[in-house]
């Protein structure tokens, strides 16, 4: 008879309990703060909301703000979840926090795992607390609306966990706890502040272009929190007019931004996994170190050095006024004094020493050529912005702006914008003459492209006497200003006009009795009958003032010294309030107007 000794298997475990108690336990107040934001945002501006709405009302209301609530959780997950993040791995940051961690008979996926759950669990239990607690609001409120509370639940949970990843994933990059907010700043807010940089220096250095930059516009998209905030919210209805109001208040019927929330969870999932292989291989002697990875340290101290090199200098173009550090050779200079400052603070912070100054210099020189060469680069225009203009089968319309006023072409007359097309063209060909000119004006040219884009260009033009010439750009502009494809924005509303929609209006003009300049206010009733009797018919007729780049004969004969504004108000789809201004100036052929003023006692002076 043969005995047989059982063996025994061990199983691997990635959890220790005593490890995650002891976070919880030990960053309590942590859950409270969190717990405690959360409910002033939700459950008290909920309760304080719904108490002076009516019951039938209160669904409707309770629904919209918790959709309308989704907008700031970006907000508020971005900042804890840096800050639980930090408290779960802070023995990161110390040498006697690595060495007791480090001397525990645990592996090291435990000890990550049981970290990171246990700020995990701070989070989802603040999470789902605070959401029974706005339900048990409603519940006492009589407007329990339970699709709009588990979508607001579920943003909450899952945009709490990808900052928290993000976080995560920055703390096993670094051994000190400051450094770790500004890794974790720089991967959340990088992309969408290097766009401003180079938006910024294209706009300065590459003549006419003003707004968005094509090509650089994606670079936001890479920030989780500018994203999800643009991109999350309540949608509304857009066909009833009816359906958007109940009881004096908007009704939100959904929530648009769930893919975009799906992305970054995705995301802030994989670079949690990251963080797990970068915390299996990091060297615990690391801790205190600006980086844990020691390749990764050149690769920061250049991003640092090129954000320095191209911010300084326009903080000091800020500082000091736009002229004043206008001319290349300047900024250049400023360029080489960013890069530097750049250069040397990252070497002190990641040396932890002063002393860095010997034997590093041709990494400074190669670090500000670089950003010299890109900075001459859009000067010259390597990349070729200033002489982009779009194709007219991508253009919807085009805004032209000058002297104030606003005219705009259609995609319904493509014959007008292939020749607003050809001006462009002409106004960057003959760039040189219209800027050295010394009588010139503005002109803006707002492009809005089909796929939803815009290009935006503003360019001198020449008005001297000499421009005076039926071919020359001035001339050519102002025709195609006057022509019947264009319209002045100034004269057409954007809604009916009518005494309810009007909110003020007035007459400007020179008394031709006692030739002094009066404003004369009109009454709602007064400015409709206006625009009904007297300027709707002069329009019809092209009887009100044309463009005029010139003052000349032809611009006397349409001036009249006098004009109309009729202000309006109006809330449109989304419960936005909304204004616009129509302003009409009167020329000698505006008869239906004039004779209706001459009625009422107002006598304009030629």
């Amino acid at each position: 008879m043969s005995w047989e000794v059982p063996i025994m298997r061990s199983k691997t475990s990635f959890f220790n309990g005593t490890i995650f108690r002891k976070c919880l336990t030990r960053y309590w107040p942590l859950w409270l703060l969190y717990a405690t934001v959360l409910t002033f945002a939700v459950p008290v501006r909920l309760s304080s909301n719904l108490r002076w709405i009516e019951a039938p009302g209160r669904v409707l209301r309770a629904g919209t703000i918790l959709y309308e609530s989704a907008e700031v959780l970006p907000v508020l997950t971005v900042i804890f979840g840096v800050v639980i993040a930090a408290a779960m791995f802070d023995f990161l940051f110390s040498t006697r926090g690595t060495g007791l961690m480090a001397s525990l008979p645990v592996r090291r996926e435990n000890v990550f795992f049981s970290c990171f759950g246990a700020g995990a669990a701070i989070l989802l239990s603040s999470d789902l607390l605070i959401g029974l607690f706005t339900l048990l609001v409603e519940a006492t409120s009589g407007a329990v609306h339970l699709a709009s509370l588990l979508t607001w639940m579920g943003a909450l949970a899952m945009e709490s966990l990808t900052f928290y990843s993000i976080a995560v994933f920055c703390a096993v990059l670094t051994g000190h706890v400051l450094i770790l907010p500004c890794l974790y700043v720089l991967l959340n807010f990088g992309a969408p502040i290097l766009q401003m940089l180079l938006q910024t220096l294209v706009q300065m250095f590459v003549y006419g272009v003003n707004g968005s930059v094509p090509g650089i516009a994606w670079l936001s998209r890479l920030s989780p929190c500018v994203t999800l905030v643009a991109r999350t919210g309540a949608t509304y209805p857009v066909d009833d007019y009816a359906a958007r109001y109940d009881y004096g208040f908007h009704a939100a019927i959904g929530f648009s931004g769930w893919g975009v929330i799906a992305v970054y969870f995705a995301v802030g999932l994989a670079l949690a996994v990251c963080a797990l292989l970068v915390f299996r291989r990091r060297r615990m002697e690391t801790a205190q170190d600006t980086c844990s990875i020691p390749w990764l340290r050149p690769v920061l101290k250049y991003i640092v050095t090129f954000y320095c090199a191209l911010g300084f200098p326009l903080f000091i173009r800020l500082f000091f006024g736009y002229n004043n550090v206008a001319s290349l050779p300047l900024f250049l200079v400023l360029v080489v004094l960013g890069t530097a400052i750049g250069y040397f603070v990252s070497e002190m912070i990641i040396h932890k020493s002063l002393r860095v100054f010997r034997g590093r210099w041709k990494g400074l020189l190669v670090a500000a050529a670089a950003c010299c060469l890109f900075v001459c680069a859009l000067n010259f225009d390597v990349f070729g912005y200033a002489g982009q203009v779009p194709e007219t089968a991508t253009i919807e319309r085009v805004t032209v702006g000058v002297y104030g006023d606003h005219y705009t072409i259609t995609d319904d007359a493509p014959e007008a914008i292939e020749t607003m097309r050809e001006l462009h063209k002409s106004l960057f060909s003959h760039r040189t003459l219209h800027v050295n000119s010394t009588e010139k004006t503005w002109v803006s040219l707002n492009y809005v492209l089909k796929d939803g884009s815009t290009v935006s260009r503003r360019y001198y033009v020449s008005v001297e006497e000499a421009q005076k010439a039926p071919d020359s750009d001035a001339r050519r502009l102002e025709a195609l200003l006057n022509s019947p494809d264009v319209r002045n924005d100034g004269h057409v509303a954007e809604i009916d006009v009518t005494p309810e929609s009007i909110d003020y209006a007035h007459v400007s003009y020179t008394d031709r009795e006692t030739d002094e300049y009066q404003e004369q206010p009109l009454t709602a009733g007064e400015a409709y009958a206006l625009y009904r009797d007297g300027i709707l018919p002069d329009l019809e007729a092209g009887a009100f003032g044309g463009a005029h780049l010139f003052t000349d004969e032809a611009y006397e004969d349409g001036a009249y010294g006098a004009d109309v504004e009729i202000w309006l108000y109006w809330t449109d789809a989304d419960g936005a309030e909304k204004g616009q201004a129509l302003d009409f100036f009167l020329t000698p052929a505006s008869k239906n107007t004039i004779a209706w003023l001459e009625a009422h006692e107002i006598h304009v002076a030629p």
